[in-house]
């Protein structure tokens, strides 16, 4: 009878858990009944951002499974909030009166800055006209008007072209194109109606692609092609997983995330040994490396989804997140506190470290290093065919720099700073400043570009399944 009772109240709290305080939740995480712990970490999952003063103070509980529960789910509600600052996006407002189409895509470009063209191949006439009104509403919610009241539909296709590389040095090795990033896909429009289930209102929009486009079934399991665009001056890397929260298909039966297919095997070369070493059973034919043409649209990525019934054709809810990286400026990468030479901090973007301090009649002279990830690892996430180091078509990691502060938090302008000695071996990056200041500082922070997490969070409705 205990235990029935205690599973009624987690489903109270899993029901009312957007109105519970989450103050109350969080000391729930300690209850004595495991069920009743875990609803308390669905609602505050639930919560998000708002729930984080709560679990912050929980995450000093005296309670152990208090803090170990609290921990990740303060990790998430931190991630929530970081993302939503960095993804936040400002209003725009579009009024066209009777424009010819050829010119409105010209208007919702300025007033969006997205990328948006008319298929040459798919729009019957460039010269009929649109009205179309809308109130200051996120960019992505602009488009969909103008593609509603133009009579518009968005074609994406699963692979883009990519410039032409440049010409063969020799037979194995070709200077590959720049990397292809999403905002580069322009958004481009056909003639039709009908818009799919989308979320529109950040800077990332995440929209559910037709069951017409390339999809498959897997035991049991279905892909969907979700296309993630994020606005011009988003800095988006691209997305790196998709997680599902919620999945009900249209028999009312729970679903979930499916697996991901497996990687193809590694290639594998027989060889014989005979006494006298090994050799290859046959020898390789020459093959000359052509560059490739076209690369997989950085804008779809693919979710295996498996719904709850398998006579299932839409789901109903489909809600998640997907995790995506955003280039940053200016970031915290590591930080020396108690600067004396020797001395190094290790960061989320690094090590720094003080080579030497020296002193002269005007101050001090400070030798620092910081040694952070090469840009290039990135690049070649980007691109898995390229680049290869050390050819680029322009410097990249540029944008490194040391701050200085006193023991009492006030920033110490250097009295000289030469530019820094710059190496790159393609794995780490050491750039090496000498910094000639007044006193010694109490603390040194190394500032950079990083790759920071973001998560976009995504609710859609009756998503056709393959």
């Amino acid at each position: 009878m205990r235990r029935w009772l205690a599973a009624v109240g987690a489903v109270g709290i899993v029901a009312g858990a957007p109105a519970a305080d989450p103050a109350d939740l969080a000391r729930r995480l300690g209850a004595p009944v495991p069920a009743e712990r875990d609803a308390a970490a669905r609602a505050l999952a639930a919560l998000g951002p708002a729930a984080r003063p709560a679990l912050e103070a929980a995450a000093r509980s005296s309670n152990p499974e208090v803090v170990r529960r609290a921990a990740p789910l303060l990790a998430r509600a931190r991630l929530a909030a970081d993302s939503a600052t960095r993804l936040r996006v400002a209003p725009v407002r579009l009024t066209l009166h009777a424009v010819p189409l050829r010119d409105a895509i010209e208007v919702l470009r300025a007033r969006t800055g997205i990328d948006a063209k008319l298929d040459p191949a798919g729009v019957a006439d460039v010269t009929r006209r649109v009205t179309c009104a809308t109130a200051d509403v996120p960019p992505w919610e602009v488009v969909a008007a103008f593609a509603r009241a133009a009579g518009l539909r968005e074609v994406v296709d699963a692979d883009v072209d990519v410039p032409v590389s440049p010409q063969l040095r020799n037979r194995s090795y070709y200077a590959p194109p720049p990397p292809v990033g999403a905002a580069d896909v322009p958004v481009r429009f056909a003639d039709g109606a009908g818009a799919p289930p989308a979320a529109r209102t950040g800077a990332v929009r995440v929209v559910a692609l037709p069951p017409t486009f390339p999809g498959g079934r897997i035991d049991g399991q279905r892909t969907l092609y979700l296309d993630v665009t994020p606005l011009p001056g988003v800095r988006w890397e691209g997305a790196t997983d998709v997680r599902l929260t919620r999945v009900v298909d249209d028999t009312g039966r729970v679903g979930s995330r499916g697996h991901d297919p497996a990687p193809p095997p590694p290639a594998v070369f027989l060889f014989d040994v005979p006494a006298g070493g090994p050799r290859l059973v046959a020898p390789l034919p020459p093959v000359e490396i052509q560059p490739p043409t076209t690369r997989p649209n950085p804008r779809v990525v693919a979710v295996p989804v498996r719904p709850g019934s398998v006579d299932a054709r839409v789901l109903t809810v489909l809600e998640g997140e997907v995790i995506g990286e955003v280039a940053a400026e200016g970031e915290e990468l590591a930080a020396v506190a108690d600067v004396a030479a020797g001395r190094s901090g290790v960061g989320v973007g690094g090590r720094l470290t003080v080579r030497d301090v020296g002193v002269h009649p005007g101050g001090v002279r400070l030798t620092v290093e910081l040694e952070a990830p090469s840009p290039w690892e990135r690049l070649r996430r980007r691109q898995p065919d390229g680049p290869l180091w050390p050819d680029v078509a322009a410097p990249v990691g540029a944008g490194y720099a040391v701050r200085a502060f006193d023991a009492a938090g006030r920033e110490l302008p250097p009295a000289s700073c030469p530019a820094p000695r710059v190496c790159d071996d393609g794995a780490v990056k050491s750039v090496a400043w000498v910094l000639s200041y007044a006193e010694v500082p109490a603390r040194l922070v190394a500032v950079g570009p990083r790759v920071v997490p973001v998560v976009v969070p995504f609710k859609l409705a009756n998503v056709p399944l393959p």
